[in-house]
């Protein structure tokens, strides 16, 4: 039964290739040349990464971070390398989305432009959360704080942007992150694995739910990528996990499914990453996909410091 489904996942990963390839239309004629992509989180990382793609498809963008002068800064490169887009900044601290009144400064900041497309991207991770060893400095606010930023964001945009989606001449889409950790048992990012299968199951849900609709939903299951959330990694083992890429080329590859898939992971590399979480899955339902990466931090400290 096991090879069975991974024969199922290769083969429709396959299918959803061909389809996408054969569809020539590019994405500013799919969703408006000049509509605007709403990007949370997109001061950095795979945020940033999504405004040079969708910007070099010519679509405008929105980017919402909290840090002011990594936006300007994300302006100024996306200026550089494509003239001709414009690049609206809006500071909010996600974190503080059960603020009164949070996201309808935010609607309204958006409201006078021809929005197609939103970008759930926005997303937090303390890894090794329930490590009895390090909890005494990990505040319960912290969990909600991951669990806040990570969830909110996603189901209250979706309910704001979904009438004016539905109203669009052109189709519009969401782009929902997830993770692989998602649908597999994940072992120092127990909180964050949680986040991620919430994201997918709501978006994948709005999809079956309002499929008569002109909108494309896309999860993106990212293994994965190289950016501030797995920093910890590095700095514990001096190199980036197996099957880790960077953030453009995570990006690109989504966009290629953009439009024709529900659930992707995008670039090759999560693909078989995927693949075999779900094998280790099939096997034990509690084995650890990310391979005790609690444990493997704590290993290497400790070899470190009996050095």
């Amino acid at each position: 039964m096991a090879i069975l489904s991974l024969v199922v996942s290769l083969l429709a990963r396959l299918w959803e290739e061909v389809q996408a390839r054969r569809d020539l239309r590019s994405l500013s004629a799919r969703y408006g040349r000049g509509s605007y992509v709403l990007i949370t989180g997109g001061s950095d990382g795979y945020g940033k990464a999504f405004a040079f793609s969708f910007a070099s498809r010519g679509l405008n963008i929105i980017l919402a971070a909290r840090n002011f002068e990594k936006l300007q800064k994300v302006r100024e490169e996306i200026l550089q390398a494509h003239p001709q887009t414009k690049v609206e900044l809006y500071v909010c601290d996600f974190s503080h989305s059960l603020e009164a009144g949070f996201f309808a400064k935010l609607f309204a900041f958006t409201s006078r432009f021809d929005m197609s497309v939103v970008v759930n991207n926005v997303g937090l991770s303390y890894p090794d959360y329930f490590n009895s060893y390090e909890f005494k400095n990990k505040s319960p606010e912290k969990l909600v704080e991951v669990m806040v930023t990570n969830c909110v964001p996603q189901a209250c945009l979706h309910r704001l942007y979904f009438p004016i989606f539905k109203e669009r001449t052109r189709r519009s889409a969401f782009v929902d992150v997830s993770s692989i950790c998602a649908y597999a048992t994940s072992v120092g990012v127990d909180i964050y694995g949680s986040t991620k299968l919430f994201n997918a199951y709501l978006c994948k849900s709005l999809a079956v739910g309002f499929h008569d609709h002109n909108i494309d939903y896309t999860v993106v299951h990212l293994g994965t990528v190289s950016t501030k959330l797995i920093s910890w990694f590095k700095d514990a083992f001096g190199t980036d996990p197996p099957f880790c890429i960077s953030a453009d080329a995570a990006s690109e590859s989504a966009m290629l499914f953009i439009g024709h898939s529900l659930d992707t992971h995008g670039h090759i590399k999560h693909f078989a990453t995927g693949l075999i979480s779900q094998a280790v899955s099939f096997i034990d339902d509690t084995l650890p996909v990310v391979l005790g990466l609690s444990s493997l931090v704590r290993i290497k400290a400790a070899s470190q410091k009996a050095n």
